[in-house]
């Protein structure tokens, strides 16, 4: 059965796929599934995973090659299985087939690599083709790739856009700087433009002409990033159109300079000679940073008919992404009452303004999971929310919370865990069930400061003694202190890890290990 395929974001696609039903299938059936591809461009040829989700007997993949037709594979993921290779020539032409048995079922894992990079797979490419009045050239290298995609580029702007100088020129006229332009176009394309994909034929690989994209108020990464793109030059400031493959397409231009290499297009921006990347589909993400799921990956800038750069997007270090609270706190019978002021900068405040706009709850609910490990009791109120989806760099929170029957009273003493956030908390992994390394998102450093006032005819009776760990994938210290009649808890956590391997998974249980027994500590306060 013929199907179309629409995902989430877009709006039309004019490919489908095939659904083959098997009727009457019992435990034990074996099933066979023999198809052929018609690919009327060598450039759009898939990748063959060799897995499924259901154990694979043998699966099989073959090209038979006319003379005069040139090709070259890339295989990933061979960890796991073992893939044979074989070729036979017959009335001159050239059948090479690559086979794999007994194949177990893969799944994904959350938090994992996808599955792109975790099932085997084999990426088949014609470099060139031998024709009557000559030899074509495909995908031999990265330039080749480059050349193809920029040509599709100059098939768009062809249209009149004197209204959209004229709008950019308005715009900007009150920036003082090149920087405050670019800024100031940037933020107006996140903030107008509507993602809203439309793939049709090779609407998939060449943006949308910028005149349409500023009047409808809607387009794709490759519709907006042009039209970014086209504003800046209105105004005199060079940008550099950019293909790009977000963190879960593991191949680099360098190693497989294929299609199935990127699936975004992005800008770049240059100072002092590095580029600076924007993401105009990041709706609320900074000015100042790339986008998290870009970190680490290559990037294919475009300079002119003949000039290209790979650069590898940096990944930003923890104490760009920071986490700060400090929580001053009094104690009313069992109840801790006060106020908690938090900054979040880089990503830790993208990541939070992407989950807050999916609230579907109270926002007082919301923070409480956020910041008070949902404590049950607690009460949030007087929410404060500076800087929350303004595109730049600092969001600041405030709130009155009071957790009631948090502290436990036992006669003349109470007993007060001060971890009122416990980050990390959750992520031990098991080492018997996990097959693949845990992914995260970004490095982050968080920072919490809770300070509780020793009520009057009271004394600080117990106060935990100072505790620091670390190792190549997590640090972190605790230290307690009296300040003023306040027992105070200074926290610091340093995520300096994006992957935690396999071969690491002991280390990272040993070290969220030693972080949850600090989390165990409590302060006890007596009469005197």
């Amino acid at each position: 059965e013929t199907q179309s395929y629409l995902p989430s974001g877009f709006l039309y696609r004019d490919d489908q796929y095939k659904l083959v039903v098997y009727p009457m299938i019992a435990e034990g059936s074996i099933t066979i599934l023999d198809y052929t591809k018609h690919i009327q461009d060598p450039r759009f040829i898939s990748p063959f995973f060799f897995p499924r989700e259901i154990p694979v007997l043998e699966a099989a993949f073959s090209v038979t090659l006319d003379e005069g037709i040139e090709v070259g594979w890339n295989i990933f993921g061979t960890d796991s299985i073992s893939i044979n290779r074989s070729e036979t020539y017959e009335k001159g032409r050239r059948t090479i087939t690559w086979k794999a048995s007994s194949i177990k079922a893969f799944h994904e894992e959350k938090d994992g690599p996808s599955g792109k990079e975790i099932k085997p797979n084999i990426i088949l490419f014609v470099k060139s083709a031998q024709f009557k009045d000559g030899r074509k050239t495909y995908l031999g290298d990265v330039a080749d790739l480059y050349q193809w995609y920029y040509q599709l580029l100059n098939r768009t702007n062809k249209k009149n856009q004197k209204e959209l100088k004229e709008f950019t020129q308005n715009l900007t006229k009150e920036c003082l700087s090149e920087t405050d332009k670019i800024r100031t176009v940037f933020q107006w394309v996140q903030k107008n433009i509507k993602y809203i994909a439309v793939f049709e034929g090779l609407g998939g690989l060449i943006p949308e002409d910028c005149v349409d994209v500023f009047r409808t108020r809607y387009g794709d990464c490759k519709g907006m990033a042009n039209l970014t793109q086209q504003m800046l030059e209105s105004i005199g400031i060079n940008s550099f159109i950019a293909w790009v493959g977000t963190r879960d397409i593991p191949y680099s231009y360098t190693a497989n300079p294929t299609l199935a290499t990127d699936n975004h297009m992005i800008l770049a921006c240059y100072k002092d000679g590095i580029p600076k990347i924007l993401d105009p589909t990041n709706r609320y993400g900074s000015f100042s940073i790339p986008p998290y799921y870009l970190q680490g990956k290559q990037t294919l800038i475009s300079k002119n008919d003949s000039l290209f750069e790979i650069y590898e997007i940096p990944v930003a270090q923890a104490n760009r992404n920071l986490k700060t609270d400090l929580a001053e706190l009094t104690l009313e019978d069992n109840s801790l009452i006060g106020h908690s002021n938090i900054l979040l900068t880089g990503y830790c405040k993208n990541s939070f303004e992407n989950d807050f706009t999916k609230v579907n709850t109270r926002e007082e609910d919301f923070i409480n999971e956020k910041f008070t490990n949902g404590y049950n009791k607690t009460e949030i109120s007087n929410i404060i929310l500076k800087g929350l989806y303004d595109r730049f760099d600092t969001l600041l929170i405030g709130y009155d919370l009071k957790m009631e029957e948090y502290a436990k009273n036992i006669g003349s003493k109470y007993f007060i865990n001060l971890n009122l956030n416990k980050t990390l908390s959750n992520t031990t992994i098991d080492i018997e069930k996990r097959k693949y390394d845990y992914i995260l998102d970004f490095l982050r450093t968080d920072h919490s400061i809770v300070k509780v006032a020793i009520p009057e005819g009271y004394e600080a009776e117990y106060v935990p003694e100072s505790t620091h760990f670390q190792n190549d994938l997590v640090s972190f210290d605790i230290k307690y202190s009296i300040e003023d009649r306040r027992i105070v808890m200074d926290k610091n956590i340093e995520l300096k890890t994006l992957r935690v391997t396999t071969d690491d998974f002991d280390q990272w249980n040993q070290a969220i290990q030693k972080l949850n027994e600090a989390y165990q500590e409590v302060i006890t306060i007596s009469k005197h």
